[in-house]
């Protein structure tokens, strides 16, 4: 005889598999004296391990889904592993005796106990369960006639049921119809799986408190009990688990919006992971044998492919001879280029959205074009064999394609060119002489830090021997290895993003990190734990002045966390440059600049969080080299460089701006004599 099979030993008997799983409810105290009467009473003779568990959440015999399921899957590997039940707890006596030591409660008499199931008290009657308000587990829904069922001959290979549905029912297809199984195929047995489906269906009721209804007679339920006491096998492969849990996430989010009253909800398309497309990398262009030429966009109408990339090519290099920063090229608008931050219209025909989508895109690779096409968005540089190298945006708006284009110098330029004072360049040098700590290099758009971070790479280029990695998106003024070695690293082509790259960094043994932009939490933390270990990090950032710079740069941690940053920022930080590009009276421009440089005073002030208080340690460190924006502007004006309405529109200073005269810069600053007067003087 099977020993799952129901022994005829009392008024209810029961498998093996149901014994062991009392005993082991027993033995976790799960059940008390009442409670494992009441089971007794529910369940019918001759229950399956399946059903037994049922009534216990069904009917608030525990609570706890969790560890009943959890002993229901230690069962079912006993099971599997031939383990028999240590006693029947199904037998009065022998239950109690198994009971009461550790309850220290007396057996009572086998007789008694029969016969008090036979009248069970009303308290523990079924139909008198007070009503629940969350249900851990929906009851079985009422199935229809059971179709006949079909079983595959057996072989090694895991079992496979066909169903045969009766007429008119509507059977979903088989998960694994095939009957070659594939490479990756999972195996999975019937209690695995209905733990998965009643964990889904427990998460569905929550959700909905009740709302959703029982399943529509429409489709056959399905049976998820074992057919036999053994544990059948049935094929899944990953997809097919891939579905499964699908399904029951967007059952379970379905649930929930039902809770919530939302009425005429759209049916739910399967939600596929999609994978970002890849950045490609940089394509040289020849631009060997072009002409440059002023262009003419009169003349684009009805131009061949080659024409356009030869055109664009001409147009580029155009603007690099002229001194241009900026090139602009976009639909239903007029070609522009900008020259010392001002606009200037390259032409007066405007630009159809077929050519300005035909110049914008000549110059990409098949690769570049379709990843423009995915992410509508597209940041590249675009560098020619002639030297010339090209910052280049790339997206779409309402009226068609645009492109913007930086011209990149082809090197970079010696610092004491760049249009600091020789007192203020020497403290730049000096600044790149530490082996660790903090270095930031900020201003807003078109002021020139580009150019300032790569004077400063070639700096050290040429005057230490370390290793260099720049991290930049995309890589603009290109380095080649002198003293040091230069590691340059393009965000997309060469790695996902600053986060990233600055994660790798720190296991490349590298002794200077310079960073294109800090503009996150992730990449602004990096930064700030790789200057405390050993390494100096220079990095950009948009902000105007030294003191907002603070402020961007400890501000987008938590508030709990700040306080930690700033002490950390105190002690690693070794100066900030910030600058500003200023048109010229002589045309072109000038650079003003404000430069903080850090001491006990300055880090107190950060550890502190008054930020504010900076300009007053600038004003009084000149001879360490520090100097505010304002006075850095004053001077400019003072020497004759700038207009008074630029020095005007860029000094904050009210002192500073009523000290302005646009005759004589010397009377703004009053006589020794004036001073002593006081203000009462006639």
């Amino acid at each position: 005889m099977d020993e799952n099979s129901p022994e005829q030993s009392g008024p209810k008997s029961f498998r093996n598999d149901v014994r062991l799983f009392a005993c082991k409810l027993i033995d976790e105290k799960v059940l008390d004296f009442n409670a494992f009467d009441r089971l007794v009473d529910l369940a019918p003779s001759g229950a399956d391990l399946l059903d037994f568990g049922q009534l216990i959440i069904d009917h608030d015999i525990c609570e706890d889904f969790e560890k009943v399921q959890a002993i229901l899957d230690a069962t079912c590997n006993d099971i599997e592993a031939g383990v028999k039940a240590p006693y029947d707890p199904f037998d009065t006596g022998e239950c109690y005796e198994e009971l009461a030591p550790e309850s220290k409660v007396k057996a009572p008499d086998p007789k008694i106990v029969s016969s008090a199931r036979e009248a069970p008290s009303p308290t523990y009657q079924p139909e008198a369960t007070p009503a629940r308000k969350k249900i851990p587990l929906p009851k079985k829904v009422p199935q229809p006639e059971e179709p006949a069922v079909e079983k595959v001959a057996e072989d090694p290979s895991p079992t496979k049921i066909k169903f045969v549905p009766s007429e008119n029912e509507v059977v979903s297809e088989p998960l694994s119809p095939e009957a070659n199984l594939p490479a990756d195929t999972l195996m999975a047995d019937d209690e695995s799986i209905s733990g998965l489906a009643n964990q889904a269906l427990q998460s569905l009721g929550e959700a909905t408190d009740g709302a959703v209804g029982p399943v529509s007679s429409q489709k056959r339920p399905i049976d998820l009990k074992p057919e036999a006491p053994t544990a059948k096998r049935v094929s899944l492969n990953e997809d097919t688990l891939e579905s499964l849990a699908a399904a029951a996430s967007a059952a379970i989010d379905l649930g929930k919006r039902a809770s919530m009253g939302v009425e005429n909800m759209p049916q739910m398309a399967p939600v596929h992971a999609q994978s970002k497309a890849e950045k490609p990398g940089e394509t040289w262009i020849s631009a060997k044998g072009v002409t440059m030429k002023s262009p003419d966009f009169a003349s684009l109408t009805g131009t061949s492919e080659e024409d356009f990339k030869g055109f664009m090519i001409s147009l580029l290099l155009y603007c690099a001879e002229e001194g241009y920063s900026d090139l602009h090229i976009s639909a239903d608008a007029r070609p522009f280029a900008r020259k010392y931050g001002e606009v200037q219209y390259l032409s007066e025909t405007v630009i159809s959205p077929e050519i300005s989508e035909a110049l914008n895109t000549r110059l990409l690779s098949p690769e570049q074009l379709a990843y423009f096409e995915s992410e509508q968005d597209y940041d590249c540089a675009i560098p020619f064999d002639t030297g010339h190298r090209f910052r280049t945006n790339l997206m779409k708006h309402k009226d068609g394609m645009a492109g913007s284009y930086r011209i990149v110098p082809g090197s970079p330029s010696p610092i004491d060119s760049l249009g600091y004072s020789p007192q203020r360049a020497e403290v730049l040098k000096k600044l790149l002489t530490y082996h660790n700590g903090l270095v930031l290099v900020t201003g807003p758009v078109g002021s020139g830090k580009t150019m300032t971070l790569a004077s400063l790479v070639a700096e050290m280029n040429a005057n230490r021997s370390d290793h260099i990695i720049c991290v930049e998106e995309p890589i603009e003024i290109v380095h080649q290895s002198n003293q040091c070695s230069v590691t340059q690293r393009g965000v997309g082509p060469h790695t996902n993003t600053f986060h990233s790259a600055l994660k790798g960094a720190l296991r490349q043994d590298p002794d200077i990190i310079v960073i294109g932009e800090m503009r996150d939490l992730e990449t602004i933390e990096m930064a700030i734990s790789a200057s405390e270990t050993g390494h100096l990090v220079i990095g950009t950032m948009h902000t105007s002045d030294a003191s907002n710079t603070l402020n961007r740069l400890l501000d987008v941690f938590p508030p709990a966390q700040q306080p930690q940053i700033r002490a950390m920022v105190a002690e690693s930080l070794k100066g900030i440059v910030c600058q500003r590009l200023l048109p010229a009276k002589s045309g072109g421009v000038v650079l003003a600049c404000e430069l903080l440089l850090n001491n006990t005073a300055v880090a107190s002030l950060i550890r502190e969080g008054k930020s504010q208080g900076l300009s007053n340690i600038m004003e009084t460190g000149k001879r360490d080299g520090m100097i505010v924006m304002d006075n850095s502007v004053l001077e400019l004006f003072q020497a004759g460089k700038i207009s008074e309405e630029t020095a005007r529109a860029n000094i904050k200073n009210e002192v500073l701006l009523r000290s302005l005269n646009p005759t004589s810069a010397n009377e703004a600053v009053p006589s020794e004599e004036s001073k002593k007067r006081g203000f009462f003087r006639k």
